[in-house]
């Protein structure tokens, strides 16, 4: 049975109040955000290469943007290359998202991917992290 709470969430995308403020707001927090990385760079340091010494498939990611936003692709590759590959396919991802809850409707259509599609994705990041961690040419390239 379906409380009211979960019937509320479950609606909200269809209410018009909720399209309108998710329309302004949630662009209006990423170019926020955006114009901070510009400024200021990345503030955040990553708890587990911090507290191990290794490095994630994400170090390096807020790097990357700052310098994407600086038209420094060289850099930002050199930063964490895997983000600069996947980040098209999550910003189509991430604007087909935005698009379907603010027109109410299906405007781009998403690729569905089978659960292999799913393992082998999986699998890369997995991979990256584990290339990036090892001290040998031409892995080292590979961390940020």
């Amino acid at each position: 049975m379906e409380t009211k709470t979960q019937a509320f969430f479950r609606e909200l995308p269809s209410k018009i109040w909720f399209r309108i403020a998710f329309g302004i707001l949630a662009p209006a927090s990423v170019i926020g955000g955006l114009i901070y990385l510009y400024f200021y760079g990345n503030p955040f340091v990553c708890a587990f290469n911090y507290l191990t010494g290794l490095y994630t498939p994400g170090c390096g990611s807020g790097r990357a943007m700052s310098a994407l936003l600086r038209f420094d692709i060289g850099a930002a590759v050199s930063y964490n290359v895997l983000f600069v590959v996947s980040l098209p396919f999550l910003a189509y991802y991430f604007l087909s998202w935005y698009l379907r809850i603010v027109a109410g409707r299906v405007v781009l259509p998403m690729v569905r991917l089978s659960f292999g599609g799913y393992f082998a994705i999986f699998g890369a990041f997995i991979l990256f992290g584990i290339l990036r961690n090892i001290p040998v040419q031409p892995f080292v390239w590979l961390a940020p």
